[in-house]
């Protein structure tokens, strides 16, 4: 499970402190809990929030980079942030299937996410036509309608959370 943080609350020491105590104490949520950080944040580049993510990171916590590719500094991210995770935006996944540019744009991406040793997940994934070439291109991990609508924590309380490379979770 991920949730997204804002610049703001990072930058938040209360919020901060807490974060990082949590994370250091419970290899539970260490497992089990990553944090997204929108790229376009304005504050995704402020020099103490890379610090922070910096200490999550040394402690455990699996930092993402999201909507990775629509930001205004998407490689400098790459350099200066401590995140092992890129989540390739949907507007890049929603014409895979019809566009060449598009196709190489994302396979260029996860070269070079995998050039440093970084996992990818496919976001805005709505077509099996999608997930066949996702899969192709060496994706493994996919988020969007073809697994399932966003919907409250009730109603996916119970279900397997194991997602088979090729095949909707849900």
């Amino acid at each position: 499970m991920a949730i997204n943080l804002s610049g703001p609350e990072l930058l938040s020491d209360l919020f901060y402190e807490k974060l990082l105590r949590r994370y250091s104490e419970s290899a539970f949520l260490r497992e089990r809990l990553k944090l997204e950080l929108t790229e376009t944040s304005v504050l995704a580049s402020h020099q103490e929030t890379k610090r922070r993510l910096t200490s999550l990171a040394n402690v455990g916590a699996t930092i993402i980079i999201d909507d990775f590719g629509t930001g205004h500094a998407s490689l400098s991210q790459l350099i200066d942030m401590s995140a092992s995770v890129l989540k390739v935006d949907r507007e890049f996944i929603d014409r895979i299937d019809s566009s060449d540019r598009h196709r190489k744009i994302v396979q260029m991406t996860i070269e070079l996410a995998k050039s440093l040793d970084m996992q990818t997940i496919a976001e805005g994934v709505e077509t099996q036509a999608q997930l066949n070439l996702l899969v192709d291109m060496g994706f493994t991990l996919f988020q969007g309608y073809l697994y399932g609508k966003p919907a409250p924590l009730e109603a996916w309380h119970g279900m397997d959370k194991a997602i088979t490379v090729g095949k909707p979770a849900i």
